[in-house]
């Protein structure tokens, strides 16, 4: 069954309510007797599964998605933070370097 036919405000809600509305759905469903005359609930109920299914896959998706680009400015900055440390240190043994070869041949700086 195709979601098409739905009104624009259920699928416009958010997944909670239409959460709500199929779970009070099924509590009608449960109470009938002759389930031949609920024929049009449980259509219903297809539906919103459907849009359910769509909306969680969507949210799961933009998450995933979230979740990645975090963790590539965390490694970026990691990145950054270890470059720059590995220069200050390769900079500091060549400022001792010279400054020792200075002080041995017996130049003050």
């Amino acid at each position: 069954m195709k979601d098409k036919n739905l009104p624009d405000d259920i699928k416009s809600k958010p997944l909670r309510e239409l959460t709500e509305e199929a779970n009070s759905i099924i509590e009608q469903l449960e109470k009938v007797k002759n389930l031949e005359n609920s024929l049009e609930d449980y259509q219903k109920l297809i539906k919103l599964n459907n849009i359910i299914e769509k909306k969680f896959q969507n949210s799961s998706k933009k998450i995933s998605l979230e979740t990645k680009d975090k963790i590539n400015k965390i490694i970026i900055q990691n990145l950054k933070r270890t470059l720059w440390f590995s220069f200050l240190y390769l900079f500091t043994l060549r400022f001792n370097f010279s400054y020792s070869i200075v002080y041995l041949n017996g130049f003050d700086m």
